[in-house]
């Protein structure tokens, strides 16, 4: 079906500024763009301008609300009459989660689903819709995006009449960081702020270590060298030997790194001491250039009392995502135990590097996921397991502490005993 309107329109490329159908070309134009706008059922935005004499104010501003006419019904010529309002981006700027409240119910019905586009996608730039309820709105999840790099994402609704008005975001980029390598976590919420971030956890040396592809902004690192090696005591001394001294800790929070390869050293634990001999130390942890020496050997016991290897230094960190932790003598850079008579001292544990960096912004989803897995840890589930294992290391501490101390007491009871008990001899 045509209708009068589309008919009698003059080749635009035989017009001229100074001919005479110059401004009658114009008037056609913007009677036909509000035509389009009724057929597909769009409300143009700015509307179709008024007639504008050559010369006179507001004549080039007809030529840009024309361009503006044009390029809104290219981009929404596939809205379907009587589909829903266009939704409302809570976050128009754009970004890595697009927010969206419903635009209403359309003439056709109310809108049972949503949909979005992204441009430009020719890199494998995706969008993700997640709606709990289409008559509240819902959220858009941006992955796979590239760094400096200008986004555009659309976001419609849909009923049963089709796709409805369509709501743009204003150009963004997302400059985030990329890299591979050792284990790698996403954390959602990290550490309360929404974000989602990137953890990789190396707890063994790789010469490739982290591989870094993108770099806009910082990174957090973390390395703790090797604990050292418990000390023992000469044989039959009464005095055991020192605890091996932790490893060091060391963390940035701001470190630069380049597009390319940066390995890690993860530092051995050191051996534990044999009988005549301290224990060995740590080795050292890196990554970049973040060094965490390893911890100091423990020294010898004999028949005087030894003090145990200085511990190395500790800090508090929360740059796992699941709040702030110590470092250094808890499970990763420990220090051995020592050992008496002909035992040997126990080695102490290899140290750990960790790198995190942002990637995004957590979805409402993800953060409630995320809220109710820190809720378990704190009630002792799931990853709760980490920290029974701390403990229990430092409770199997203390026990040998006391049964060491109870044998060396009985032993002096039992000396003790046996002196009183030994007959005398008479001096002739």
């Amino acid at each position: 079906m045509t209708d009068d309107r589309v008919a009698g329109l003059p080749d635009a490329g035989t017009i001229q500024p100074g001919d005479p159908g110059h401004i009658e070309t114009h008037d056609r134009m913007a009677e036909l763009m509000q035509f389009a706008a009724e057929r597909i059922g769009i409300v143009l935005d700015p509307p179709a301008p008024k007639p504008a004499v050559i010369g006179e104010y507001g004549h080039v501003q007809a030529h840009n609300d024309l361009l503006a006419n044009i390029e809104q019904i290219a981009r929404e010529a596939g809205t379907a009459v009587g589909g829903p309002p266009a939704p409302v981006l809570t976050n128009p700027e754009g970004g890595s989660v697009v927010a969206f409240t419903s635009g209403g119910d359309g003439v056709g019905g109310p809108t049972i689903a949503y949909g979005a586009e992204i441009e430009p996608n020719d890199n494998g730039e995706t969008v993700t819709v997640d709606v709990t309820d289409p008559a509240v709105g819902g959220e858009v999840a941006v992955t796979n995006t590239q760094p400096f790099t200008d986004y555009i994402v659309t976001v419609y609704g849909v009923n049963v009449a089709g796709r409805g008005e369509s709501a743009t975001t204003d150009a963004f980029q997302l400059n985030y960081n990329e890299a591979t390598g050792g284990t790698e976590t996403i954390v959602d919420n990290y550490n309360g702020t929404t974000e989602k971030w990137k953890v990789h956890t190396f707890t063994a040396s790789d010469p490739t270590g982290l591989t870094v592809t993108q770099a806009p902004q910082d990174f957090r690192v973390l390395v703790v060298g090797g604990g050292g090696g418990g000390g023992t005591n000469t044989s039959h001394g009464a005095y055991y030997g020192g605890l091996g001294g932790s490893g060091n800790a060391v963390v940035n929070d701001a470190l630069a790194l380049t597009v390319g390869t940066h390995g890690a050293t993860v530092g051995a634990g050191g051996a534990g001491g044999n009988i005549y001999s301290n224990g060995g130390g740590g080795g050292a942890s890196s990554l970049a250039t973040v060094v965490g020496n390893g911890g100091a050997g423990g020294p010898t016991g004999q028949n005087t009392p030894v003090n145990d290897a200085p511990h190395g230094t500790r800090v508090d960190t929360d740059i796992r995502g699941n709040g702030s932790e110590s470092w250094a003598g808890f499970g990763y850079g420990g220090g051995g135990l020592h050992a008496t008579g002909s035992a040997g001292g126990h080695p102490g544990t290899s140290g750990i590097a960790i790198v995190a960096y942002q990637i995004g912004t957590s979805t409402t989803r993800e953060i409630a996921q995320a809220q109710a897995e820190a809720a378990a840890r704190e009630s002792g589930y799931a990853t709760g397991y980490d920290v029974g294992v701390m403990d229990g290391r430092v409770q199997r501490d203390d026990e040998i502490r006391e049964t060491i101390a109870d044998v060396k007491d009985a032993v002096t009871e039992r000396v003790q005993e046996t002196k009183d008990t030994r007959p005398t001899k008479d001096k002739k």
